[in-house]
């Protein structure tokens, strides 16, 4: 259990805890040397051991670096301590597009293009280079805090390399269904090992 004050891997000091899920913990951290507020997500101990879980937990880092568009949350930092996962983040200030939709519903139709066109221009990044997403939907979608509203898609863990990138082992096994049943399209169902950049449009096209 990480407190606030523990410093991970030498250089990030924890400030407060931010999110908890059952895969694992968020908290706001403070990297030392370059005095910069950063999001430290740690996986739990009991599914950090896990060999799939820790395959997904570095495609997550992996897929977000290898993009670097402005919509894509900026991953810094992946390694392990105390025998538990870690990756670092961009510190994002605002909430996710699930609870702004909750807070105000439905949404001005102007605040909906503009979300789903920057939404779209992040995925059309990661297609160019080969990364299918597969788990598009309101929760991985942050709005971030200001007058200008502005989006960072978050979370490629069950995200899918084209062959030619990434490591050369396959993630998903053939006939397993990931992502999320509300948004995910037909073909997703069938064998998410076979989809490519179509998914994604078509669970914007439910998120829209």
């Amino acid at each position: 259990m990480f407190a606030p004050g523990d410093v991970v891997a030498e250089r990030y000091e924890i400030v407060r805890a931010l999110d908890s899920g059952a895969m694992g913990e968020v908290f706001e951290a403070l990297h030392l040397a370059l005095q910069r507020r950063v999001a430290l997500k740690v996986l739990r101990a009991e599914v950090g051991h896990s060999e799939e879980t820790m395959e997904r937990f570095s495609r997550e880092a992996q897929a977000a670096a290898a993009v670097g568009h402005p919509n894509i949350v900026d991953v810094i930092d992946l390694g392990v301590h105390a025998g538990r996962p870690f990756l670092v983040m961009e510190l994002l200030k605002g909430q996710s597009l699930l609870a702004r939709m909750r807070g105000t519903y439905p949404l001005a139709v102007e605040d909906i293009v503009r979300v789903t066109a920057q939404v779209l221009s992040a995925l059309a990044s990661a297609h160019a280079l080969g990364v299918v997403h597969r788990d598009v939907k309101p929760e991985n979608v942050f709005v971030l805090a200001g007058s200008e509203l502005r989006v960072k898609l978050l979370d490629f863990g069950v995200s899918k390399f084209a062959p030619t990138r990434g490591p050369r082992r396959a993630y998903t096994r053939e006939g397993v269904v990931l992502g999320t049943p509300r948004y995910i399209a037909p073909e997703q169902w069938l064998d998410a090992s076979r989809v490519d950049h179509r998914a994604d449009l078509f669970s914007v096209g439910v998120l829209l």
